[in-house]
């Protein structure tokens, strides 16, 4: 970790108070909570059943219980980075929250459904077997229904974080 520009990134991070990290984890939970409450309404709308935590979890085990708690434990760590990521490179900007907002749901959306959820379908050993179903591209696979809900859900996450950590 010599690199300078490695040192950018962290110090600031490193340096700031106590406070600030605890507003930030208090933005990512009540984001992640909104990104969650939006997923758990896919069923009144039509579409399947969305339960990210179960799909990830089972990427280590394939008992229920403790697939939901790994995968809650992941999505920690992802929203984590995700807060960090945008009070690094999003919240610093001139735009209004709003703006960075929405840019930052889009971003979040274009992560989730362009690159993770794909690569949970090639490596999830009950997605292979067909016990749990496949999301596949931009959740297509599911329907259009499904993928509404996670762009939407998705810009949920990032009007929230923005507008909590303004």
């Amino acid at each position: 970790m010599t690199d300078p520009r490695w040192r950018q990134i962290f110090e600031p991070l490193a340096a700031s108070s106590h406070r600030l990290w605890i507003r930030r984890g208090l933005a990512g939970l009540w984001a992640w909570m909104v990104f969650s409450a939006i997923l758990h309404c896919s069923p009144w709308l039509g579409g399947p059943p969305i339960q990210l935590d179960l799909w990830l979890g089972t990427l280590f085990t394939d008992q229920p219980m403790l697939a939901r708690l790994l995968g809650l434990a992941i999505q920690g760590l992802l929203v984590l980075a995700l807060v960090l990521s945008y009070e690094r490179f999003l919240a610093a900007s001139e735009r209004p929250w709003l703006a960075s907002g929405a840019m930052a749901g889009v971003l979040f959306w274009l992560l989730l459904v362009g690159v993770v959820l794909p690569l949970v379908d090639l490596i999830n050993p009950l997605i292979q077997a067909a016990i749990f179903p496949s999301v596949g591209l931009f959740a297509l696979r599911q329907g259009l229904v499904s993928a509404a809900v996670w762009l939407v859900a998705s810009m949920g996450f990032g009007l929230a974080l923005a507008g909590y950590a303004r």
